[in-house]
């Protein structure tokens, strides 16, 4: 990846060096995904396993970077995606589409937090209407007695 001003050249290096275990990591968590549930226990702690000792790669370079390993993974699974499209990314372009998934992140983030705002005033309603039925049956029953 070319670099840019106000571009580490670090963060650069670790893009290019951790794109192929960023495929490798992608790659093991979809086979994991796409095991039938009744996959014995022991394939399924393999590749757990693998993902786990790829996942402390980014764990490892990422504290080198003074970065949250996830937001290292993002970056070269972003990087690799745009690479995947074209050319390799520069800077601007890998920095619009960061931006892009904020904008969609935070929309989403807006969406789910209002989705559960509704879902708990309708457990809220769907509970007071549950006691009041069942007041209103132990009334009935005590008048009828």
């Amino acid at each position: 990846m070319s670099t840019a001003p106000n571009y580490d050249p670090d963060l650069a290096q670790a893009i290019d060096d951790l794109a192929p275990i960023a495929a490798e990591l992608l790659a093991a968590e979809k086979r994991r995904d796409d095991l039938p549930p009744q996959t014995a226990d022991s394939v399924r702690d393999q590749l757990n396993e693998q993902i786990e000792d790829l996942l402390a790669i980014f764990d490892v370079r990422a504290g080198r970077l003074a970065m949250e390993p996830d937001a290292l993974r993002l970056i070269v699974t972003e990087a690799a995606r745009l690479v995947g499209r074209g050319p390799k990314p520069s800077p601007h372009d890998l920095e619009r589409a960061l931006s892009d998934m904020v904008h969609v992140a935070t929309a989403d983030d807006r969406i789910a937090h209002l989705r559960r705002s509704r879902a708990q005033a309708a457990v809220e309603r769907t509970t007071r209407a549950r006691v009041a039925a069942n007041n209103a049956l132990i009334a009935f029953q005590a008048l009828r007695a």
